[in-house]
This record gives C-alpha cells, structure tokens and sequence, in this order.
C-alpha cells in the first residue's frame, strides 16, 4: 500500500492550502506534469478532491506520497482519533499523517499519533509547526518529520539544527514566502545569473539543504518550473549570497 517514499516521490511537492475550488484541477495537472506528492490537511476542506485527482489520474495510488494534518480544533478537544478516522475515510490512505500545530498538551497529542501509527492505512506519523521546546517534550519518542514555514528570508537556524541532530526530516512550507519577496532586487539579480526564475531560485535553495519542499500553485507553468527546479545546481557562493537574505520573514508568525 506504501510503496511511494519521500525519495521515490522527490523532493519537491504540491501544497493545496487555500486553492478552494482549484483543488481537483490543480492535482491532476500536477500529477500529469510528475508531482507525485500532495500535501493537504483538514483544516483545507479539500481531502475529497484530492482524493479525486488522484482516484482519476490513471496513476496507481501506490506510486503518489500523500501528506495530510490533524487540525488543532481536534488536537484542542482531544478528538485526534476521531479526526484521522475522518480523513482516511477521504483519502482512503495517508502516507504521512502530520499533527498540525502542537496545541496545549503536545505530549498526550504525539502518544495518540504514535498510536495511530500502527493503523493499517497510515504510513508514517509527524508533526508540522513544533518548535525546539515543543520537540524536545517528546524526546522519549520524538517524531521523524517536522513542517515548518522556512525559506531564505526566514531560516530558522536553531530549529533547523536541532532537527538535523535528532535525525528529524525537515519538510518546508511556505517557501516562495507567498510571493511576497519574488521582486527582491537581489533576489532577481542572482536568478538571472544562474538563469532560472526567482521563484525557482527559493526553491532550489531548499532543496539544495535538503528540506522536502511544498510550493504551491494553480497554474500550469508555474507548477512545471517549481518541479524543475529540483535540477538546479547551486554552487557554493550563490547558497551564501541567498543566506544572507536572513530577515525573520514569517508569513505564519503564530507559528514561530
């Protein structure tokens, strides 16, 4: 059932959040192009069209990685069980089922994940938005995966290390910084040089640190230049130039 790895489906993967209505066109044109890992979660109401994309994209199920979150309402009311049981019963299977934020009492929500774990359509367990001090209450036990905003203007150094040393796969959210930084002036300067776009540039600098990296977009030629920006070779000058854009820009400040 869980033939699909983070490695076979690549490091760079289709984030759903907020395309509404898009969804179910967005997936199979992404598909079509070769993402073969969606990233969803109940808090974005669209499981069941993702679910579709999928079921009609002639691709067997087993080959797409599928990503998908607890909300913190169900983490809140300690209704976790019951929200995985929901988004299976739309997704028919999850590859990685991720708490979405810690919520009040990250300790009982990741003994209920690691319970949920050995359900039979639940590939692996994670977290998304936890901070040091939030993993570090669950060194007994602690997670594979972590989700986070990060992105050149927005590093998160101490998390980021802390992560590499407990062995923690990073997977980056928000890394086009919602378009937000796409005229920055140098920003374009160095994409010009390596000859890619900016947004291509952000993207390979993530995976160039080796985070599974979510962008996400409707239209079709930016989802083939995000995917393809998976071949782009930075050298070691330009990853420092693109460091030195460090300026604590957070897009989900609640979460930092």
């Amino acid at each position: 059932m869980f033939k699909a790895t983070i490695d076979s489906a690549g490091p760079i993967g289709l984030g759903t959040y907020r395309l509404y209505e898009q969804t179910y066109s967005t997936c199979r044109m992404a598909l079509e192009i070769g993402y073969r890992h969606i990233d969803t979660a109940a808090l974005y109401k669209n499981e069941r069209e993702v679910a579709r994309a999928i079921a009609e994209s002639g691709i067997p199920r087993e080959e797409i990685f599928i990503t998908s979150k607890i909300p913190l309402k169900a983490i809140l009311s300690g209704s976790i069980r019951d929200a995985a049981t929901q988004s299976l019963e739309k997704l028919g299977a999850i590859n990685l089922l991720l708490l979405h934020a810690p919520g009040s009492d990250p300790v009982s929500a990741w003994e209920v994940m690691l319970e949920i774990r050995k359900w039979e359509r639940i590939g692996d367990v994670g977290v998304s938005n936890f901070n040091i001090q939030h993993l570090q209450l669950l060194k007994h036990s602690p997670p594979k995966w972590n989700q986070f905003e990060i992105s050149p203007f927005l590093q998160r150094k101490e998390l980021v290390n802390y992560c590499h040393r407990q062995g923690i796969q990073i997977v980056a959210h928000s890394p086009l910084v919602k378009g937000k930084k796409l005229e920055y002036p140098e920003l374009i300067t160095i994409a010009n040089n390596c000859g890619c776009t900016p947004a291509q540039l952000l993207l390979a600098w993530s995976v160039h640190r080796g985070f599974v990296t979510i962008p996400c977009s409707s239209k079709r030629e930016h989802l083939q230049a995000n995917l393809e920006a998976k071949e782009i070779m930075l050298p070691t000058e330009v990853m420092q130039q693109l460091n030195d854009f460090e300026e604590g820009c957070a897009t989900h400040p609640q979460h930092c």
